[in-house]
């Protein structure tokens, strides 16, 4: 009875731990200053304007494009 115990305490242990590193993983571009993890510089006042191509979005030079559409991906298209 006392092993089994003990194993459940472990698996809570590691449960809640992969939940804080899933949490931490996916906040650290903002944690950091730097957005989707990645260096974006930054703009808006008292900072020097985006180069070209790109727009200042919430304070952080971005590409303000959607992502492209997957092609052929198989699925049928009706009008």
């Amino acid at each position: 009875m006392q092993l089994f115990e003990i194993g459940m305490i472990l698996f809570f242990i590691v449960v809640i731990a992969g939940l804080l590193y899933m949490n931490y993983r996916s906040m650290e571009g903002f944690l950091n200053g730097s957005a989707y993890g990645t260096f974006a510089p930054r703009c808006g006042v008292e900072f020097p304007a985006c180069p070209n191509g790109m727009k200042c979005i919430n304070g952080y030079c971005a590409v303000n494009a959607p992502p492209p559409f997957p092609h052929g991906s198989g699925l049928p298209v009706f009008p």
